[in-house]
């Protein structure tokens, strides 16, 4: 079994004389540091079946648009579950444990939403927006159950995204432009933070196709974002969007983040995430108090100097974490 330390925290190994050179030559060679034959390999293997997955549907979607006129409505039915069952069938052929068949699965759940959008206006069945999202989210999710691939899993919270931004528009009467220009929602919040922790869980207890960092990543930005966007509307009072909860929830998710990623798994990326999504939220909070006492000159060069501190501090604070040993994995 592969060991799981990243090479940096053998480095410091040596350093700190802990490793011999022909030690450490070794411990490197065990992790493919730098990459052999096979690892350029494998990671080919898995960059090229993913695009080709991905250009395949984009060769589908082009296709069927450039000629979308002059296809009866069986004919554009034919045409999207012929390219969907093929997706299918192949990824059966090929099976769910290579690169493969996984990308075949993927091109089938993005292909399905077309099928579902086609449905929806042949028959008319007077569904809302947020409820052809729902249902591919729903639909797909078999699939993402057996095929154990971590894009499969981000298309499909993408999908559930849409769906809870659709659901809460069209119960605040918002027009859907509003919603992906900012508009803060709680619902987001709460869905990424359990899709976050359940992800974090499952890869501590060994789920080896999670065991990645981009996922959580992705998902830990989207959560800080949701977050700071409520606590930016709570602080430039914009409305009661947010309510009283705003703030504290989001310091606490500070605190939270800050606790995982630099004690429990250290992760400078998302460190250096909270330390921006923190000045930003002090920039405003400090930029309103001084708007609303009649910014001048003065005002504005504190307002600078205030980011060029908190900045410079920042860095300094995460290149000092950097040259500690690391427990993360990039």
């Amino acid at each position: 079994m592969r060991a799981s330390i990243p090479p940096s925290a053998l480095y410091a190994l040596a350093a700190a004389g802990h490793l011999s050179p022909a030690a450490l030559a070794r411990a490197l060679a065990l992790l493919d540091v730098p990459p052999g034959t096979a690892a350029w390999r494998r990671f080919l293997d898995r960059l090229l079946g993913l695009l080709g997955a991905l250009l395949l549907v984009a060769a589908a979607v082009f296709f069927i648009a450039a000629n979308w006129s002059g296809l009866s409505r069986f004919a554009q039915f034919a045409l999207l579950q012929a390219a969907l069952l093929g997706a299918v069938l192949f990824a059966a052929r090929r099976g769910l444990d290579g690169w493969g068949g996984r990308g075949a699965l993927l091109a089938a759940a993005l292909l399905l939403g077309p099928l579902l959008a086609l449905l929806g206006q042949t028959y008319q069945t007077g569904a809302d927006p947020w409820e052809l999202f729902a249902s591919w989210a729903a639909l797909i999710t078999p699939w993402a159950l057996a095929g154990c691939f971590a894009p499969l899993w981000l298309v499909w919270l993408a999908l559930l995204d849409l769906a809870v931004l659709l659901y809460f528009g069209e119960a605040r009467g918002l027009p859907p432009e509003f919603l992906f220009l900012g508009h803060p929602n709680g619902g987001l919040v709460a869905l990424h933070a359990a899709v976050l922790v359940g992800w974090e869980y499952a890869a501590v207890r060994g789920v080896g196709w999670l065991a990645g960092r981009y996922g959580p990543r992705l998902i830990a930005t989207l959560l800080l974002a949701d977050l700071t966007l409520l606590a930016l509307w709570r602080v430039l009072d914009f409305g009661r969007a947010g309510g009283d909860w705003a703030l504290p929830v989001w310091a606490l998710a500070l605190a939270a983040l800050y606790g995982a990623y630099r004690h429990w798994r250290r992760d400078l990326y998302l460190l250096a995430l909270g330390c921006a999504a923190g000045i930003v939220v002090i920039t405003a909070a400090l930029g309103r108090q001084l708007f609303t006492h009649h910014l001048d000159a003065g005002g504005l060069l504190l307002l600078g100097l205030v980011v060029i501190g908190l900045s410079a501090g920042a860095g300094a604070w995460l290149r000092a974490l950097a040259r500690e040993t690391p427990h993360d994995a990039d």
